[in-house]
């Protein structure tokens, strides 16, 4: 199960699911690869359109016998085709991974663009919802490991089905740890 989601503000996130893992990562909007193509057909066009440009404003007041386009429009109209195939070539591509959580039988890893943090399911001590926040429903999970570090999963970036999926993923692994969580009725509901 693969599927490309909307997060938080132009954030976009990747949900997979395999048997042995759940994966979810975070990356900026891209194009397809593909649309990089177009933006170089743009580039060529601005070109085009700046060399020939008098021929153009000629030719095309010539056809509706009024003067309907200048040179001026024409710089503009270059200028608008440089910034569209600039915006084209940027967009399109492999976007940069910001961040990504992996839920596997070995245990959890987080990583970000500053750091990188595995835990395994046995030095996992508890996990408890974040209630610094009035909303229940946006409160993140947070992780305490065997040698007191903590490991924040902020759950509001994710729509509730992913959110309800993860919590699943994890009972499956560390059932005793994440229970309290799972019997919380008020936050189960906000799930629903």
């Amino acid at each position: 199960f693969h599927q490309r989601v909307i997060g938080e503000g132009a954030m976009f996130y990747a949900f997979s699911q395999k048997t042995d893992q759940l994966a979810i990562e975070w990356a900026p909007y891209s194009l397809p690869a593909g649309f990089a193509a177009l933006g170089v057909l743009f580039g060529f066009l601005s070109v085009l359109v700046f060399i020939k440009r008098k021929t153009i404003v000629c030719f095309v007041n010539g056809f509706f016998k009024k003067n309907i386009i200048t040179p001026v429009m024409m710089y503009v109209l270059c200028g608008c085709l440089v910034v569209s195939a600039c915006g084209v070539i940027l967009l399109s591509g492999q976007p940069s991974q910001v961040i990504e959580w992996r839920v596997h039988s070995n245990g959890l890893s987080v990583k970000s663009l500053n750091k990188n943090v595995f835990v395994p399911w046995s030095d996992m001590l508890s996990v408890r919802l974040d209630e610094r926040v009035k909303e229940l429903s946006k409160a993140s999970l947070v992780f305490t490991t065997a040698d007191q570090k903590e490991v924040w999963l902020i759950l509001r970036w994710l729509k509730k089905r992913h959110r309800f999926r993860l919590l699943k993923e994890l009972s499956k692994h560390i059932p005793r740890q994440i229970k309290p969580i799972l019997k919380n009725k008020k936050y189960m509901y906000s799930l629903l």
